[in-house]
């Protein structure tokens, strides 16, 4: 890995933890989770360019619904804000890993971890809160929409941008998955 690569990887372990800390200190105060995240926000415009196209449209997705958690206004429900933001800066546990990866540790309690990680927050926890739990599915909850109130520009953002992580958080799933049990079940040899 060379230089620039590694300190950007080293960058976004330290933002990665710095936000679930924050979570961890003050996991019902919207203002500082909110907070917290701008420099996520800013890291995905700084690392789009040059990207492969599906973090391209994971770093697009994701300032999307950070913009919209961001957005405030007179009659939102901050109590489930709260628990949607909470839950997508808890993804970030399996990024950690994944970026120990990224650094060369590569022993199998790093890549246990990333897996566990990444199939609870990512997998079951996060497609759970937002979609299935109808106390914080945005598509489910009445007229006093949590995260936008009544901007259709906040409700694109967010829609779009919360689809396409749970779809990206899928298909990468799907890799990880396959790449396990090829890893597990090689191909036998036919020996002439």
């Amino acid at each position: 890995m060379s230089t620039p690569s590694r300190m950007k990887t080293v960058m976004n372990m330290v933002m990665c933890c710095g936000m679930l800390m924050t979570s961890y200190c003050y996991p019902n105060d919207l203002d500082i989770l909110s907070m917290c995240t701008i420099p996520l926000l800013i890291y995905c415009v700084i690392d789009i360019r040059g990207n492969s196209w599906d973090m391209v449209i994971h770093h697009i997705s994701t300032l999307f619904a950070g913009l919209a958690m961001n957005y405030t206004y007179v009659d939102r429900d901050i109590d489930t804000a709260t628990i949607v933001a909470k839950n997508l800066i808890l993804t970030e546990i399996s990024t950690v890993f994944l970026d120990l990866i990224h650094l060369g540790y590569r022993n199998l309690l790093i890549k246990l971890g990333f897996a566990i990680t990444f199939t609870y927050f990512r997998a079951i926890r996060l497609p759970w809160v937002m979609v299935y739990d109808s106390d914080t599915c945005y598509f489910c909850i009445d007229s006093k929409d949590y995260v936008c109130g009544t901007n259709d520009l906040c409700h694109i953002l967010w829609s779009v941008g919360v689809f396409n992580l749970l779809m990206l958080n899928t298909m990468w799933y799907g890799r990880l998955i396959t790449k396990i049990l090829k890893k597990n079940n090689p191909k036998p040899t036919i020996k002439e």
